[in-house]
């Protein structure tokens, strides 16, 4: 079990360290395309632009482009599971915690941002996309979220420690969602709370989408029967 926790938790980490560097990758390209008069600077484990001549083409690059690019790095990454996989376990879960987080960060963050006025509300504001468009384009998101957030226990199904076909009780499933959800969790929140000093779950939209997943999915994945790798 204690194997399982450091394994999720290397690829829970290993999953947002990618996803944190194709952020600034996005968001440097845009900066550079757009002739961005400012600097990208990082604030914990969030990526700050600051510029006292913001242009519409700046804004639309720097917090639109990586929006686009994280949607299609979620629809690629959806369409390449397959059964059976014969991936080391360390991929599944560098792939299954990618997934998830991608799922959150394309569907879940939005509305978030747009609640806090920050990220993808910066290119609604410029595009004059008033507060109930706002608001609605989060909604709308959400509901695809709360469609699609139901998959995350059968791209970790996977994961779990037993024989492929065999008859399982909830009871052996759920000591182990303890170790590959929630464990790793708990230690990437202390990691985060560390790096970024001031850290307070109720804005932190990602961590927040992380549990919310989890939690909504325990009880789907702990009735699972059957598991097919």
């Amino acid at each position: 079990m204690l194997v399982m926790a450091l394994k999720s938790t290397t690829g829970l980490v290993g999953a947002l360290f990618i996803l944190l560097v194709f952020q600034w990758v996005l968001k440097s390209l845009g900066a550079w395309i757009s002739d961005f008069p400012g600097v990208l600077q990082w604030e914990g484990v969030n990526i700050k632009a600051s510029s006292n001549a913001y242009q519409l083409k700046h804004v639309l690059w720097i917090y639109l482009f990586p929006y686009i690019g994280f949607v299609i790095a979620y629809f690629i990454i959806s369409f390449k599971r397959r059964f059976p996989s014969m991936k080391p376990t360390w991929c599944h879960l560098i792939y299954a915690w990618t997934y998830s987080l991608l799922l959150i960060s394309v569907f879940f963050l939005p509305l978030c941002e747009i609640v806090h006025r920050t990220g993808l509300y910066y290119a609604l504001s410029w595009m004059y996309v008033n507060r109930l468009g706002q608001f609605l384009f989060g909604i709308v998101l959400i509901l695809f979220f709360l469609v699609r957030i139901f998959r995350v226990s059968s791209v970790f199904s996977s994961n779990l420690s037993v024989d492929s076909g065999l008859f399982l009780k909830p009871a052996i499933i759920i000591k182990q969602v303890v170790f590959l959800w929630y464990i790793p969790y708990i230690l990437l929140l202390v990691l985060v709370i560390i790096i970024a000093p001031g850290f307070h779950l109720c804005n932190n939209c990602l961590q927040l989408g992380i549990i919310f997943a989890l939690i909504v999915n325990t009880p789907l994945i702990v009735n699972y029967k059957v598991i097919v790798k």
